[in-house]
């Protein structure tokens, strides 16, 4: 990582190199050449100098090696000093083994929708069904839904539905039902699911033991060898069969070896050759394989749970939820996951706290939508020639998300819903970090209480038992390889530990802890109204 002789901190990374790729929608193979791999790859800047690159202390310069225009912004000094770097063994290493990892990656992950728990409605529609005004003009109708903004409905709800830009073009008399038409139309469909993987389906070998017909295996000569069924799945009738030569050796499953038969008794084989396994373990494995190759068994899926590593100690039941706008016609792809208009994500788990009472616990409610139409604004050209398209719910993409969470809280049967402090938000982000207390601690509660105080509710405190968050869970360039790092604090293991192994190594060095957190727990008048009535898409109740 050079320092620059204007005394630029720079370096390279990898971490949002398969966003770049699944929005190019392109795939990398080991013969792609190095200098396409240069797309995908970030400039960062460091924060400080005697910290490494590439983690929490860097920040991206949003522009890749191949953004030359961005690069002629530099000295010739910086330049020719970075370019030099660039020729260097260890920066070619670094661009051969992301190309690496890219050739592991051309199975998007697939979104499984999940139902939202209890319905939403138009606060609009209900304000003008309620209207007394059956036929009027177009400008009287603009007035009157215009007053309604004094009545709970929000700016975003009139700019989503376009209720107003209607009237505008309308002539002659405009009746209710033709409004409440065109906001129903106009309303905005929202998904929320989780990103899943597929993985090679369970066979579910249940053990046997008989001798093989000859008759039933033409493929086989049994004249020299003695054939056992010892394994038989439950879902497709794959068997895997122990060969031996010897009759003596009939009871020793460690001698002779192992091949498949499928659901119509062929033997598996390969090129004219019988697929020979010197393990059971081996043989079921392959059988699997097949099994999905053939596309004999229904696609089976896993949640991938990306970000698991990232939540505080004592939690169970983790779940990434994302919450999608599949109906917007551009596209946006968000830095965290790869499904396709994500407006927000939130990452939940369940707990209990000192008063034993079930919560709902969110460890992370988050935009990347919003927050790059922040930074860039809507339709500007970011990230290589993508812009970032119009989002509804632009002020209230959060409120949207803690009514989906307030719901899966009654769903789930929890007494309540807690979620981390921003302090907590802010010490594991290292830096100067305000709006993250802002957002957590002030934003969330005041919505919270707007929207449920007429139902005896109000955001108060409560602990949870936790760990300390003194040492952090790593994700490495492989997948699920992970590493333990305290940051600054010179505690640090390899890079090539397994999940399980990497949080009982935190657990062991962290000290146990009761953690405020806030809280707002459910009453049965709030709980009845979500149950019969639900929420509304924009605004409060």
């Amino acid at each position: 990582m050079p320092i620059l002789p204007s005394g630029l901190n720079v370096g390279i990374s990898d971490k949002r190199a398969q966003q770049h790729v699944a929005q190019k929608h392109i795939i990398i193979t080991m013969d792609t050449p190095l200098i396409e791999i240069y797309p995908l790859i970030d400039v960062v800047y460091a924060n400080d100098e005697k910290k490494f690159i590439g983690k929490s202390y860097s920040t991206f310069a949003d522009f890749t090696l191949a953004d030359t225009e961005s690069f002629n912004s530099w000295s010739e000094e910086d330049q020719v000093m970075f370019w030099r770097w660039a020729s260097t063994e260890r920066f070619i290493w670094y661009l051969k083994t992301t190309r690496f990892r890219l050739t592991q990656c051309h199975k998007s992950p697939v979104f499984i929708k999940m139902e939202i728990p209890y319905k939403f409605y138009s606060l609009l529609e209900e304000k003008i069904q309620k209207l007394q005004l059956n036929k009027a003009g177009p400008k009287q109708w603009f007035n009157t839904i215009d007053n309604l903004s004094q009545k709970g409905v929000t700016r975003d709800e009139f700019s989503s539905t376009g209720i107003r830009m209607w009237l505008i073009n309308q002539t002659g008399v405009v009746y209710k039902e033709d409004i409440i038409e065109k906001i129903r139309k106009s309303k905005q469909v929202v998904e929320i699911g989780y990103e899943a993987e597929e993985v090679v389906s369970d066979l579910l070998f249940k053990p046997c033991a008989w001798l093989i017909n000859e008759a039933d295996y033409s493929d086989i000569n049994l004249n020299y060898k003695y054939i056992i069924a010892r394994y038989i799945s439950l879902k497709n009738n794959y068997k895997i069969l122990l060969v031996k030569y010897d009759n003596e050796q009939l009871n020793n499953d460690d001698m002779g070896y192992w091949i498949v038969a499928d659901n119509e008794n062929k033997i598996l084989s390969k090129n004219g050759e019988i697929e020979v396994f010197t393990a059971a373990a081996c043989a079921m494995q392959y059988a699997s394989e097949v099994v999905n190759k053939r596309g004999q068994l229904p696609k089976e899926y896993a949640r991938k749970n990306t970000y698991k590593h990232e939540v505080l100690l004592g939690g169970k039941n983790y779940q990434e939820i994302l919450v999608t706008l599949p109906n917007i016609h551009e596209n946006y792809y968000s830095s965290h996951f790869k499904t396709r208009n994500i407006l927000a994500h939130f990452r939940t788990t369940e707990r209990t706290d000192v008063e034993g009472n079930k919560l709902l616990f969110v460890e992370e409610l988050q935009s990347d939508w919003f927050s790059a139409a922040k930074k860039y604004g809507y339709t500007e050209i970011y990230d290589d020639q993508l812009a970032v398209p119009y989002v509804p719910f632009q002020r209230e993409w959060y409120q949207l998300c803690i009514k989906i969470l307030l719901m899966k809280t009654i769903e789930q049967g929890a007494v309540g819903m807690a979620w981390k402090p921003g302090h907590v938000h802010e010490d594991r982000a290292m830096g100067n970090t305000p709006w993250l207390i802002r957002f957590y601690d002030k934003q969330i509660p005041s919505f919270i209480n707007k929207l449920t105080k007429s139902y005896g509710m109000e955001v108060t405190k409560t602990h949870i038992p936790t760990q300390s968050w003194n040492l952090y869970m790593l994700r490495c360039m492989k997948q699920y390889v992970y590493s333990v790092d305290s940051m600054d604090e010179g505690f640090y293991t390899r890079s090539n530990l397994t999940e399980s192994v990497a949080e009982l190594i935190v657990k062991r060095h962290s000290r146990g802890m009761f953690l405020e957190v806030p809280v707002v727990y459910i009453t049965e008048r709030f709980k009845e109204v979500v149950k019969h009535k639900g929420l509304s898409f924009y605004g409060v109740i």
